[in-house]
């Protein structure tokens, strides 16, 4: 079965390159699903999961699912006409400049506030790590985690609207402060990552499709080590010195990127019967902001309603799971059916989005906040989608990325980008 989902993904990888579509949500779609159904069953005895030739057969069906929903997409975009738009709504790069140094230094006051530069010390010395800070008692409070998550649209903003030298050396002092404050201080290594991912992506826009494969692969293999890399020091701080032996340990890089987690979790569900999640959860960005206080019964996180009938005394420690993989969120809210649905519906969302973001490239249209956008769902989204329990993430998306790119948007010609469409690449088809 591993076999044939292998090949499907294959079969799926060439259409993407033929298209000149390679870097796309789609193709993330399906590698992270490859690791989690794939490949991370074959490297563990899949005799410790009972539920192992199942999964087998719910990611088959899944894969088949994204594939039919990724015809059904490219059938429905090609028949939707392209806006004839002169004008795109891009970043205010010279704002984004100012936000940024004005989020920094609130996250900075923040952080002295609530751990004083004592608790700096120790963590600048190794004496604490971004686990023990975030999760300790005292440890850093939501306040320091949501303005840290303000840096990310400035970022993002400043890399993609740099069109010459002095640009590109702030887009680089703004990324390299981000990964500082987030190896440090931050706990979450997703994050991280995304936007390192996004940045790649984005970079390779307009490289030959020979290219963007040879350079895609050397940035999953960078990508997966340097997760390994963040998972060490999130637990075991600068002052333990880390090991090769650790860097290549094929169960700490499955473990470090949650799919062994997604993997788990899912094995767990299939063994429990559960009562079927209200799909209202998916609402949750809308009404994350209203207090419990005035809300008793507001809906908690998808994974964690879950673990709650999974594990009710490991959910009562406070545990959280990474989820139970996109087939797992699926079969959560919707049953059997979602084995099919869930990943039906990725495949007509991400194709839609890859051919409006293909069409934006081919008019020049690269510094758009919907690039961003984009940009941001290929990586994050889909991602968390994959580890499942997307929705979690997406108060984080609407609220701390996209609203503000959107607030710091204006209109300018499309002749105000230094890219031409002429300078875009050429495919082979």
């Amino acid at each position: 079965m591993k076999l044939l989902i292998t090949l499907i993904i294959i079969f799926n990888f060439a259409s993407n390159y033929r298209r000149g579509r390679f870097l796309s949500s789609s193709t993330v779609w399906m590698l992270c699903y490859f690791m989690i159904f794939v490949l991370y069953p074959l490297t563990v005895d899949e005799h410790l999961y009972i539920n192992a030739s199942t999964i087998d057969l719910y990611a088959f069906i899944g894969i088949l699912a994204f594939t039919v929903g990724g015809t059904i997409g490219r059938m429905k975009r090609s028949g939707i006409p392209r806006p004839s738009n002169s004008e795109i709504i891009a970043p205010n790069k010279s704002v984004a400049w100012v936000l940024f140094w004005i989020f920094l230094a609130v996250s900075v006051a923040l952080l002295i506030s609530q751990i004083g530069v004592g608790g700096i010390s120790q963590v600048l010395s190794g004496k604490m790590t971004s686990k023990q800070l975030t999760l300790g008692d005292g440890g850093i409070g939501s306040s320091f985690t949501f303005a840290i998550h303000l840096l990310v649209p400035c970022v993002l903003a400043l890399w993609v609207t740099a069109n010459n030298e002095k640009d590109n050396r702030r887009a680089l002092i703004a990324l390299l402060i981000y990964i500082v404050m987030t190896l440090l201080f931050g706990f979450t290594r997703l994050f991280l990552i995304s936007i390192i991912a996004m940045l790649v992506i984005f970079s390779l826009r307009h490289t030959s499709i020979h290219q963007q494969v040879v350079y895609t692969a050397f940035s999953i293999v960078a990508l997966l080590f340097s997760m390994v890399f963040l998972n060490f020091i999130r637990c075991f701080g600068l002052g333990e010195p880390i090991s090769f032996e650790t860097i290549f340990d094929i169960d700490y890089i499955f473990e470090s990127t949650d799919f062994s987690s997604s993997y788990h979790w899912f094995n767990e569900l299939l063994s429990t019967h559960i009562d079927l999640i209200n799909p209202v959860v998916y609402l949750k960005p809308l009404f994350a902001f209203i207090p419990r206080s005035i809300w008793e019964f507001k809906p908690e996180p998808l994974s964690m309603q879950v673990l709650k009938q999974i594990n009710p005394g490991l959910a009562a420690t406070g545990y959280s799971t990474a989820g139970n993989s996109v087939l797992g969120e699926g079969y959560a809210v919707f049953g059997l059916v979602g084995i099919f649905l869930a990943p039906f519906i990725w495949g007509v969302v991400c194709t839609l989005l890859d051919e409006s973001y293909y069409n934006r490239l081919e008019e020049g249209k690269d510094q758009s906040i919907w690039t961003i956008a984009y940009l941001i769902f290929a990586v994050f989204v889909v991602i968390s989608g994959q580890r499942g329990d997307w929705s979690q993430y997406m108060t984080i998306v609407l609220w701390f990325y996209l609203l503000p790119l959107y607030c710091i948007g204006r209109r300018v010609p499309i002749e105000e980008q230094t890219v031409e469409p002429s300078e875009l690449m050429e495919r082979e088809q």
